[in-house]
């Protein structure tokens, strides 16, 4: 690409300028979106973080472009300038945590979009076997490639008599729960750390159980597509629809309303026929 212009005069009545030609290089670093890497002789050019070249068939255009505001890329092929919506989770959630608006069966309780629960997350939740896999609501709720269909939330604390058998229960079906379409997050109210929330319910499943362990002194909100985080210690456990545990709440991923809540149900809930009622149609317009 680094080519040069040299010029002759033209015997002795005149003489054409002469000027190289500018190098890749130059013309990178003449551009605000382009940067220069690597050492003279091996150098690379590239896009600053989340632009594309603006035209790959030229290549001497060394500008880069990227989507406008609330679009991003549908891909990281730089040929490709297709744009899509970023998704973003609900800007109205419910500032207070779970409610159980959607779920507490009372007919004329309408099911808002300000009922989506705040985007918990945990930077370093756990797996059963020790591993970090951070979980975050909103990530959940905008993976295109996820077949999820609802997150299964289960709220326990280490010194409630009743917590081991609930989540006895749910971890005997925790891996045919994931295959119906359910995440499960098992949030321990009182640990301060997650690898104790970890030992707290293997202690009850074992390590190789479905389902993420994590306590809620580490519960943070993330949203505005990840950028914004804020440390939410124990906001889970500080919903007003959680009266006593063990609990749990069904969260519909399309919705993100709460369609099914232990603490709104005389039951213990059948997880399975939930999901099952997903599928159906049942929860496209709770009431």
């Amino acid at each position: 690409m680094v080519r040069y212009l040299f010029c002759l005069s033209f015997l002795t009545l005149f003489t054409l300028g002469c000027e190289a030609e500018p190098t890749d290089q130059e013309l990178c670093e003449a551009s605000d979106t382009c940067e220069v890497s690597g050492s003279e002789g091996d150098l690379t050019f590239n896009c600053v973080a989340g632009m594309k070249w603006e035209n790959m068939d030229d290549p001497t255009n060394f500008n880069c472009i990227t989507c406008d505001e609330g679009m991003k890329w549908a891909n990281t092929d730089h040929a490709d300038h297709t744009c899509v919506p970023i998704c973003k989770y609900p800007e109205n959630f419910n500032a207070f945590g779970f409610v159980n608006d959607c779920a507490d069966g009372q007919s004329g309780t309408l099911c808002e979009a300000a009922d989506a629960p705040p985007p918990y997350a945990w930077s370093e939740a756990l797996v059963g076997d020790g591993s970090k896999a951070g979980f975050s609501m909103e990530e959940w709720y905008c993976d295109e490639d996820s077949d999820d269909i609802a997150l299964i939330m289960v709220v326990v604390a280490t010194w409630c008599g009743y917590c081991p058998d609930y989540v006895a229960m749910v971890g005997a079906e925790a891996d045919a729960l994931k295959e119906a379409g359910a995440e499960i997050v098992y949030v321990v109210e009182d640990p301060v750390s997650n690898d104790l929330a970890r030992n707290y319910i293997n202690s009850y499943i074992g390590p190789d159980n479905h389902g993420y362990r994590v306590g809620d002194q580490m519960t943070l909100w993330q949203y505005d597509d990840g950028e914004k985080v804020e440390n939410k210690a124990g906001s889970v456990y500080g919903s007003p629809a959680i009266s006593g545990i063990p609990t749990a709440f069904v969260v519909k991923r399309d919705t993100l309303q709460v369609i099914a809540s232990q603490s709104a149900s005389q039951y213990t809930l059948n997880f399975a026929q939930i999901l099952e009622d997903i599928k159906s149609g049942v929860y496209d317009d709770p009431q």
